[in-house]
C-alpha cells in the first residue's frame, strides 16, 4: 500500500509540471528578411524569450523536442489576441457576428468566465492553430447569480446584483495570507461592472511597491523591502473581508493577501457549450499571470513597431524512463525489508534456540514422558514442558 500511494504521489509531481515550452520570436526587419537564406526559418526571425507552460489534456499533443530545420508543420505561428467583440471567447451565438477570424495563428485568450475546452473550441472554430491561455486576477471571482433579478440587453443577459453575491476567491487555493496581508481603503477599488473592474483593481494590486502596488505598501505582515521575496507573484488578490478603521475619520477597508500564480491542470469539462461532435485538433497551453503579462506587453511592443510577434509551442525533452523514481521506489523497499530483518531478530534467534534443545514432554505422574534427543549446548537449559492428558 506504500508503495501504491508513494507512486501516486510521484505521479501527481509529474503531472503539475509544467512539461511544455513556448518560444517567442519577432520578424526581422523587411530589408533584413528580403535577404535571409537560411534554410533554418528560425534564423530568420529574432529570438525574445522563452517561457514555460502546462499542457492540457484535451486537444492535440504537442511536438516533442525544439522544431528543426525544414519543419514545415510546427513553424512559429503569428500571436494573436480574441476578437475585441468577445475577449474572453466565451460569448454564445454564431461565429459570423465576431470582429475577425484568427486563421493561421495562435490565440492569447484569458483565463474567465467559461470553462478552458469552451475557449479552445471557439478558438479552433474562428481558424486558430493553437491556444495560449493566460491566467489573470480578474478570473478569480465570479457571481453568485441566484435570486437576483435579470435584466435582458440585446442577445446577452446582463443581472443586476449587490455586492454580497460576489463569490470571492479561496483563501490557499487562490491566495495565500501569510505571504503577504494588507488592509486596503475600500474606496481606490471599482466593482462596476461586477463582480470586478480590473482595468482599476490590477493597477493598484499588481507590480512592486515602487509600481504602486498598494499591497505591498500597505503589507502588515512583512516589511515593504520583503514583499517581493515572500510574494513571488507580486500581485494579490481581495478576500471579501472587511472592516471599519477609525483614525481621524472612519472609513472602510478592505483586506488583499498575495496571490498564487502557478500553472494550472487543464482538463477536459461537460459544459453544455462542448458537445460530443466537437473534436479539437490543436495544442492548448496554460501560462502564469506574470508570463501572460510578457506576452501581452510584446505583443503592444509590436504593434508600435509593426511586427509581429511569432511564438512556437513544444514539448519539454524528458526521459520517457525517470529513473529517479525507480531509485525512490527501491530504497522504499529496500528500506521496509532491512526494518522487518532488524524487527524480527528475536524471532530467529529463539528458533534457533529450540532447534539445537532437548524437549522433555513430561506427562501425568511421570507416566508417557517423551523425550527428544538433541545435542544441547552448556549455555541453554533443558526446557520442560507439563501436558495433561485426558
Amino acid at each position: 500500500m506504500r508503495l501504491i500511494l508513494l507512486s501516486l504521489f510521484l505521479f501527481k509531481i509529474m503531472a503539475e509540471t509544467p512539461r511544455a515550452i513556448i518560444d517567442v520570436y519577432n520578424d526581422l526587419p523587411n530589408e533584413e528578411k528580403n535577404v535571409c537564406s537560411s534554410n533554418n526559418f528560425l534564423d530568420c526571425l529574432t529570438f525574445k524569450e522563452t517561457i514555460d507552460a502546462s499542457h492540457a489534456d484535451f486537444g492535440i499533443p504537442l511536438q516533442s523536442g525544439k522544431p528543426k530545420p525544414g519543419d514545415g508543420v510546427n513553424r512559429p505561428k503569428r500571436l494573436v489576441l480574441p476578437p475585441s467583440n468577445d475577449e474572453l471567447l466565451c460569448k454564445g451565438g454564431g461565429l459570423d457576428s465576431l470582429s475577425n477570424d484568427l486563421s493561421d495563428s495562435i490565440v492569447l485568450i484569458p483565463r474567465g468566465i467559461c470553462s478552458f475546452e469552451q475557449k479552445a473550441i471557439k478558438a479552433f472554430r474562428l481558424g486558430a492553430e493553437g491556444v495560449i491561455i493566460y491566467n489573470n486576477l480578474r478570473s478569480r471571482y465570479s457571481m453568485n447569480y441566484r435570486g437576483s433579478p435579470m435584466v435582458f440587453d440585446n442577445d446577452d443577459i446582463r443581472r443586476r446584483v449587490p455586492m454580497d453575491d460576489i463569490v470571492w476567491p479561496m483563501n490557499k487555493v487562490d491566495y495565500e495570507c501569510q505571504n503577504a496581508r494588507a488592509w486596503i481603503p475600500k474606496e481606490y477599488f471599482s466593482f462596476e461592472p461586477l463582480p470586478y473592474n480590473d482595468t482599476v483593481n490590477d493597477f493598484i494590486l499588481t507590480g512592486s511597491i515602487y509600481e504602486g502596488n498598494l499591497c505591498a505598501l500597505e503589507d502588515e505582515s512583512h516589511p515593504e523591502e520583503l514583499f517581493e521575496k515572500n510574494c513571488e507573484s507580486k500581485r494579490c488578490l481581495l478576500t471579501g473581508s472587511n472592516k471599519i478603521v477609525t483614525e481621524l475619520m472612519e472609513y472602510e477597508v478592505m483586506e488583499a493577501c498575495c496571490a498564487w500564480d502557478i500553472h494550472q491542470k487543464m482538463s477536459g469539462t461537460s459544459s453544455p457549450y462542448v458537445s460530443s461532435d466537437d473534436k479539437l485538433e490543436i495544442p492548448i497551453t496554460f501560462v502564469t499571470m506574470r508570463d501572460g503579462d510578457k506576452l501581452l506587453n510584446l505583443l503592444i511592443q509590436s504593434k508600435n513597431d509593426n511586427e509581429d510577434v511569432l511564438v512556437v509551442m513544444y514539448e519539454r525533452y524528458y526521459p520517457r524512463w525517470n529513473v529517479s523514481t525507480y531509485l525512490v521506489l527501491f530504497l522504499a523497499v529496500f528500506t521496509n525489508f532491512l526494518a522487518s530483518w532488524i524487527s524480527a531478530s528475536d524471532l530467529r534467534r529463539t528458533r534457533k534456540a529450540l532447534e539445537t534443545t532437548d524437549i522433555i514432554l513430561a506427562g501425568t505422574g511421570g507416566a508417557g514422558a517423551v523425550s527428544i534427543n538433541a545435542d544441547i549446548p552448556a549455555n541453554i537449559p533443558v526446557s520442560t514442558v507439563n501436558t495433561t492428558h485426558d
